[in-house]
Order: C-alpha cells, then sequence, then structure tokens
C-alpha cells in the first residue's frame, strides 16, 4: 500500500523521536551501570581482604585496593586484564609465593586445579614471612571470586606462643630433672641419716641402763637433752623423707572418700587427743579423684596442726566440712581451729620448709607439715588458702581439681 504524500514527513519525524528517545534510554541504562559498577568497585576496594574476580576463560577481570596494593611487584598487579595463570606464575617468582610442604610445580598445579573448586579454603604464605588464607567462590555468571585474607599478625603472634611455649618446655625439663636429683639427694641423705640416729638412740639407752642410778643428775640430765635431741632429729627425717616422696612422684590416683581420710587420721591422732577434751565437728566432705596415700598425709598433717597449737589451758575445737561456693573445677574442703592463730604477715612463710613461728621447747615440730600439705595441694591442681590472725584461731581452705591428669 502507498503510503501517501503527506504523511511521509509525520512518519520520519516519528521515527527520528523514537531513535532520539531509545538513544536516551540506552545512554540511561549505560550511566546507571556506570554507576552501579563504580558502586561496586567502591565496595570492593573498601573490603578488608584481597578481592579478585576472574572470568569463565581464566583472565582477571577485576582486583580491589588491597590485592593491587600488597601484592605490587608479585603478579597479580600487573597482570589485571591478563591470564590468571600467568600472574600466578609472577606471584610464585618475583613475590616468593610458597608453601613448606609442596615443591614449586605442585604448588602451582594445586592453585589453578584444586584451589580453584567452589567452597576451597587454605593457608598460604610469602617468603617474606607474611600469611594468607585463600578462599574460593563461583558465581552463577560463570565468574570466580577469589578472597584473601591476611593472617599474617595472627602467624606472629601463634609463633611467638610457640617460641615461649619451647622456652617453657625447656624450662619444665630443666626443673623436672632438679626436682628428680633434689629428691633422690634428699631421700639419701634421710635414709643414711636415719641408720645412725636410731643407733645413737640404742646406745643412750644402752649407757643410760648401765649406768642406772650411778649417774650424776647433771649427767643425767645431758642423756635426757641428748635423747630429746635424737628424738627431733628422727622426727625431722620422717618429715623429709615424706615430703620428698610428695616431689616428682608419678602420681596415681583413684576415687577417694574424704571422710573416711579424716576418720583414719582422727584414730590416728587419738593418742595426741587423749585428754585434751577435743570437740571435733564434722560435716559430709566430697569423694575425690586423688593420690590416697597423699590425702591422708595432708589432713593428718592439718588436723596434727590443728592439735598442736591450741591455747595453752583450753580444749581445742576442730571444724571440719566442705566449702560449697568453690572455684570453677576445684573441689574444696576446710579445717578449722580456734588455736593461737597466725599473724598475716606469715600466712605465706608458713607453707615453706622448716619455717617454724613459735619456739620447739613451747610447740613440738619441724616446721614441714604445712610445706608437705602445700606440695601435696600443688600435685593435685590445687592450693591452700588461710585465713587467721593472732589469737582467733585459723581456718586452712583445701583446692584440689575436680579431674587431676
Amino acid at each position: 500500500m502507498d503510503i501517501p504524500a503527506v504523511l511521509i514527513p509525520a512518519l520520519l519525524l516519528l521515527s527520528t523521536g523514537l531513535a532520539a528517545l531509545l538513544w536516551r534510554e540506552r545512554a540511561m541504562r549505560q550511566r546507571l551501570s556506570l554507576q552501579q559498577f563504580a558502586l561496586v568497585q567502591e565496595l570492593g576496594h573498601a573490603l578488608p581482604v584481597g578481592l579478585t574476580i576472574i572470568d569463565a576463560k581464566g583472565m582477571i577481570v577485576y582486583a580491589n585496593e588491597l590485592v593491587l596494593k600488597d601484592n605490587a611487584g608479585t603478579g597479580i598487579a600487573k597482570s589485571v586484564g591478563g591470564s590468571y595463570e600467568a600472574g600466578l606464575r609472577r606471584a610464585m617468582e618475583e613475590g616468593g609465593l610458597w608453601h613448606p610442604e609442596m615443591s614449586h610445580d605442585a604448588l602451582l598445579d594445586h592453585f589453578l586445579n584444586e584451589a580453584m573448586r567452589d567452597g576451597y579454603r587454605g593457608e598460604f604464605r610469602f617468603k617474606d614471612d607474611s600469611a594468607f588464607v585463600r578462599i574460593t567462590r563461583h558465581l552463577s555468571s560463570g565468574h570466580i571470586v577469589l578472597i584473601r585474607e591476611d593472617v599474617s599478625d595472627a602467624h606472629a603472634r601463634l609463633r611467638e606462643i610457640e617460641k615461649l611455649n619451647r622456652a617453657l618446655q625447656d624450662r619444665i625439663r630443666v626443673a623436672n630433672a632438679t626436682n628428680d636429683e633434689l629428691r633422690a639427694f634428699a631421700y639419701a641423705a634421710s635414709h643414711d641419716l636415719k641408720s645412725p640416729t636410731n643407733t645413737s638412740m640404742m646406745l643412750v639407752d644402752a649407757i643410760q641402763e648401765d649406768l642406772d642410778g650411778g649417774m650424776a643428775a647433771e649427767t643425767e640430765e645431758m642423756f635426757d637433752d641428748l635423747r630429746a635431741t635424737l628424738d627431733r632429729m628422727q622426727v625431722m627425717i620422717a618429715d623429709v623423707l615424706d615430703y620428698t616422696n610428695t616431689i616428682g612422684e608419678e602420681l596415681t590416683v583413684e576415687p577417694v572418700s574424704l571422710d573416711e581420710v579424716v576418720a583414719e587420721a582422727l584414730a590416728d591422732l587419738r593418742g595426741d587427743m587423749q585428754g585434751l577434751d577435743a570437740r571435733v565437728e564434722t560435716a559430709p566432705l566430697p569423694e575425690v579423684q586423688a593420690n590416697r596415700g597423699q590425702m591422708r598425709l595432708l589432713v593428718n598433717n592439718l588436723l596434727s596442726n590443728a592439735v598442736k597449737f591450741r591455747k595453752p589451758g583450753t580444749s581445742p575445737t576442730i571444724r571440719i566440712g566442705p566449702v560449697d561456693n568453690g572455684e570453677a573445677g576445684m573441689i574444696g574442703f576446710f579445717v578449722e581451729e580456734d588455736g593461737i592463730g597466725i599473724d598475716p604477715k606469715y600466712h605465706e612463710r608458713v607453707f615453706q620448709l622448716f619455717q617454724r613461728l613459735n619456739p620447739a621447747t613451747v610447740y613440738e615440730g619441724t616446721g614441714m607439715g604445712l610445706a608437705i600439705c602445700h606440695r601435696i595441694a600443688m600435685n593435685h591442681g590445687g592450693h591452700i588458702d588461710l585465713r587467721s590472725a593472732p589469737g582467733e584461731g585459723a581456718r586452712f581452705t583445701v583446692w584440689l581439681k575436680e579431674r587431676v591428669q
């Protein structure tokens, strides 16, 4: 059908208008696309991780600012717009990309294959000792996103921790060796002293028996002093042997009823408590995972102290019970008495070896009992707290780890 001549100018005008409208729409779309791309770029540069995008042909189409800055001269920065494989080779040759357990070829193959699968995560290093975690994600468009998280600071802290651990292990080995040597020395010395001390006591007994009634009063008194000295030596030797047996010994643990241990300790102390009209108040104690022999020695010493350091002319009251509001992972119990008490300035000192706060002529002992208790608590992953003041008695709280390795 022929178009009337009068309509031709109108059709030309309409087609020109449509073309202009389409051009403006295309230009608007391009501006929006450029704005979106600029926004994506800005977001990419703001990320705290390295971001590289590779197309389906293996070409690097984008790298964010962190990648370009951190990888300057190492391959990726020189390869945007080019091959990822070429950039990777440059990173290995020029930037020092490596792996402690892979050869050059194995590492290259790993990066081009295994490390390109969706969801991959692996850790790598540069020879300048910086380290990073590589994460791979696939997009529906066919592009591959490579995320790189710098972990150099974490590696540095880990190396420092490893260094400190090695130093600590060296010190532990030295301490263990020293403990073994001290334990062997103390055991040998005290064991060797035990026999001559016993022999000396027998000789004193024999001489006194032979001279019965034939010694001057002054000589008799000297023999009594000698016997008392030998008695103290025997007690000290026994205490040293007890202490050395708690050092460096491989701890064998089992379920131990503290109620049974307390009952056995009170039976052992029946002779010391006879005639004192002592009152002992006990509450049910927990079962612990511990070395039974050491638990008995600990409780024996605490109760012996409670009886020994009573106020002159009074009947001691001793209380034993559990600690309910204990430390996490710890089991606690206390031994409390109303004796002479301990000045707070000596609270740490009383747990040291051979520390006596009172004359031996007034209160017997070698100054070893609380040191033994302290060592046993340490052996079981715990400690002992002391609350006391002069004239107000003392409360010893023993903390033991729930699970002793």
